[in-house]
């Protein structure tokens, strides 16, 4: 079962980079969205993301802090309010290091803030480990097991 994983990223360079950094891995179904507007849209299954099959409730997401329109901050804290989406663990994966922009993520509900490393080894290695903790952390391992075998929960 692939793992989705939402990246909310208003500079084309670093989904590029993102986008190779997790070519390795094909169990990752990586939806990109460029600002914070279209993150919540995303999110909330509207507009364009209505179709559920093509755009599907991402099991990780990748916040971007500083976005135009709707910054990651607003992102969070609408997600946080949202009974259905709350739980979906978000990343806050930032060029920002101040430490007034994490301690902001932390108390709007973030479950990591990740400062983008420099340099590809370093990038891929810190995406693909904080992706698969935190995609592996909604569900206990049987449960996810089970809800890979029995059709009707896959599609939930």
């Amino acid at each position: 079962m692939a793992t989705t994983v939402l990246y909310a990223e208003d500079d084309a360079n670093d989904v590029a980079l993102v986008q190779v950094a997790l070519q390795p891995r094909p169990d990752l179904d990586l939806q990109f969205v460029v600002d914070g507007a279209e993150a919540m849209n995303y999110l909330a299954g509207r507009g364009k993301f209505a179709e559920r099959r093509t755009y599907p409730v991402p099991d990780v997401i990748l916040l971007d802090i500083k976005m135009p329109r709707l910054s990651g901050f607003d992102v969070l804290a609408w997600l946080r309010q949202q009974s259905s989406l709350a739980a979906i663990p978000v990343i806050a994966f930032s060029s920002s290091d101040q430490r007034t922009d994490i301690d902001k993520a932390y108390h709007l509900g973030v479950n990591a803030y990740v400062v983008k490393p420099s340099g590809f080894v370093r990038l891929q290695t810190v995406l693909l480990q904080t992706i698969d903790f935190f995609a592996h952390q909604r569900m206990p391992a049987p449960l996810r097991d089970l809800a890979a075998s029995v059709p009707e929960l896959r599609e939930q």
